[in-house]
C-alpha cells in the first residue's frame, strides 16, 4: 500500500514537472512568436532602407552626372564669351583707331 502511495504520489509530482514543461513551453512559443513578427518587420525595414538607399544612390549618380555636364558646359560658355569679348575688344580698338583717324582727316580737311 505504501509503495502505492509512493508510486502515486512520484505520479503527481512528475505530472506537475509535465504541467510546469508545458507552461515553459507555450510561454517559449510565445516568444518565438513574438521574435519571428520582429524579425519580420525588421526584415521589412531593412528592405525597404535597402531600396531607399539604392534610390538615393542612383539619384546622386544622376545629380553627378547634371553637374558634370553643367559644369563642361560652363566651361564652353565662358571659352565663347571670351572670344566674344576679344573680338569686342578688337572691333573697340578698330572703331577708335578708325575714329582717331577721322577725326585727323577732319582737323586737316579744316
Amino acid at each position: 500500500m505504501e509503495e502505492i502511495l509512493n508510486k502515486e504520489k512520484l505520479l503527481k509530482e512528475k505530472e506537475n514537472e509535465l504541467f510546469g514543461q508545458k507552461k515553459e513551453i507555450e510561454k517559449l512559443n510565445k516568444s518565438v512568436i513574438v521574435l519571428e513578427k520582429e524579425r519580420d518587420s525588421n526584415s521589412f525595414q531593412a528592405t525597404s532602407a535597402e531600396a531607399k538607399y539604392f534610390y538615393s544612390r542612383d539619384e546622386v549618380k544622376l545629380r553627378d552626372n547634371f553637374i558634370a555636364e553643367f559644369q563642361k558646359q560652363n566651361i564652353e560658355t565662358e571659352a565663347k564669351l571670351k572670344k566674344q569679348q576679344s573680338l569686342y575688344e578688337a572691333v573697340r580698338s578698330d572703331r577708335n583707331l578708325v575714329s582717331k583717324k577721322l577725326a585727323e582727316v577732319q582737323e586737316q580737311k579744316e
